[in-house]
């Protein structure tokens, strides 16, 4: 019988394309900490703690001919965010849904150094009403800016789990949209773990119970590119311009025109950073309420800045 045949295969050839790798990763993590006094009336509340729970999906960069080795492979996502403040009662219970990046400090080991950003909306606020909390100096409406900035560390249990944990700054604010506005501003330690999983998993084994290829659970991220160093020049415009409140103003429909102007030089020095340069220009519209006996134009409104950055 071997004589008679022509040629013999062990296995099947494949002519299957390699399988893309899709890592994602969940976080659960909980914050517990205090508040940084932000306001005269609400003093008491201020000495109370809070905890908060947040929730983030994930992607993990991997690319190593791109930026992200370059800059020791960011990941990025979005979340949400539920408050559960001692001082309830004066602030609410503020929940937010966020996007968030998270830089790499250090290299890829065991324990990896990180530090991160949060930016979203929140609501759930309680807003300042004279005849029902005339104390409330911190927030002035139910929605407002959800802003953290974060230092963490990312501990590899193993295959899929870390431990996270870590120290956090966080805002709400409503940017004097309304009034009043002091802003809650606390400041917590926050533990939480993370599993990471790879979406390219359902199509390397048809058998999803007991497959029998496993893919990689997170990238091995071995290669990390130099910075590249690079000059550029630019001159920047930025333009933005609302509307503001007074705080005698507060809990009515008054409010004022405000714009700001920038122009912007900028030296780029490489692919990780700028210096730059440059003037302000604003109009301030609410300062029509302490003109007193000055014209109300332009001129007296206005003001010019400088700042290097």
């Amino acid at each position: 019988f071997l004589f008679t045949a022509d040629m013999l295969f062990g296995q099947e050839a494949s002519n299957n394309p390699p399988i893309a790798n899709k890592f994602r990763f969940i976080d659960l993590r909980g914050h517990f900490g205090t508040y940084l006094r932000s306001g005269a009336k609400a003093g008491e509340a201020f000495n109370k703690n809070y905890t908060s729970v947040e929730l983030r999906l994930g992607w993990q960069t991997d690319k190593e001919d791109g930026w992200q080795s370059r800059y020791f492979y960011p990941t990025y996502g979005i979340g949400g965010y539920i408050g559960f403040l001692n001082g309830a009662a004066l602030f609410g219970n503020p929940t937010a849904e966020h996007g968030f990046v998270d830089f790499p400090v250090t290299r890829q080991k065991r324990n990896t150094l990180n530090v991160g950003i949060n930016f979203g909306l929140s609501y759930r606020l309680n807003p300042y009403k004279l005849s029902a909390n005339p104390n409330l100096d911190t927030i002035g409406s139910r929605l407002g800016i959800y802003f953290s900035l974060n230092i963490n560390w990312v501990y590899k249990l193993n295959r899929e789990t870390d431990l996270l944990y870590g120290i956090d700054l966080t805002l709400f604010s409503n940017g004097r949209r309304v009034t009043p506005n002091f802003g809650i501003n606390m400041y917590a330690l926050n533990l939480g773990v993370r599993y990471n999983f790879n979406l390219a998993q359902k199509n390397a084994d048809r058998d999803r119970i007991y497959p029998q290829n496993i893919l990689l659970a997170r990238p091995n991220r071995v290669n990390y590119n130099k910075i590249i160093k690079k000059k550029e020049h630019a001159i920047e415009l930025y333009q933005a311009f609302g509307t503001v409140q007074n705080k005698m103003d507060a809990g009515t429909s008054n409010r004022y025109y405000t714009s700001s102007t920038v122009l912007d030089y900028a030296f780029r020095y490489s692919e990780l950073g700028r210096v730059n340069a440059g003037f302000d220009f604003f109009i301030y519209g609410s300062t029509y309420a302490f003109l007193g006996q000055k014209e109300n134009t332009i001129k007296n409104k206005s003001y010019l800045g400088a700042h290097v950055g």
